[in-house]
């Protein structure tokens, strides 16, 4: 009970009687390159439906802080993370840096289109002016580290090649961080 399925180009293809349903899956035609049948979402646009949106995009919207909490809890039970107890407090530091870097919207910051997801190159990469390292080592709230007037886009040799200095003095860091916060009480309360 083998199901045959015939590619574009005229190529047969052979399926086993044990997955009869295999001719949904994705196979690759060896004369033509042609793959499968086209999938649900062949043609469409994350504008046209929603699950083809970033996934940070739509996490951001699902991820309460009761339920980070609750799938962080999970995934220690299960022994997939190492738990928060176990973690050396610099470990911890990195973290919530890295939490609060991630809530921010990236796109308003200059050269936010010219960002490369590889390192090195000539592309632009997510700077944190005030370095994480020495947030860490004088003692600066990680919500101050990983605020968006402590980031920017720099190339990518040049982040390297900073390693763990910093751009900016830590008077600097917290006279923009205060700016930014009345910014956001004018902005509440007009």
């Amino acid at each position: 009970m083998s199901g045959i399925t015939i590619c574009e180009c005229g190529t047969k293809k052979v399926h086993s009687r044990y997955r009869p349903n295999d001719r949904h899956k994705n196979w690759k035609c060896r004369s033509c390159a042609h793959r499968g049948l086209p999938t649900w979402n062949t043609g469409l646009t994350k504008l046209d439906h929603p699950s083809l949106q970033k996934a940070s995009i739509l996490g951001k919207k699902l991820w309460t802080p009761e339920r980070i909490k609750s799938h962080r809890e999970h995934m220690e039970r299960q022994g997939y993370w190492t738990p928060l107890s176990a973690k050396t407090a610099w470990q911890q530091y990195k973290m919530k840096c890295k939490t609060f870097t991630r809530a921010n919207d990236l796109t308003k910051l200059k050269n936010h289109e010219n960002v490369t997801h590889t390192t090195g190159g000539s592309g632009f990469t997510l700077d944190h002016m005030f370095s994480v390292h020495e947030g860490f080592k004088n003692d600066i709230p990680p919500e101050i580290i990983g605020s968006v007037v402590n980031l920017c886009y720099i190339l990518c040799s040049e982040n390297s090649s900073k390693h763990t200095g910093c751009s900016i003095t830590k008077e600097e860091l917290y006279e923009r961080f205060n700016k930014e916060g009345e910014s956001k009480n004018v902005q509440q309360e007009d």
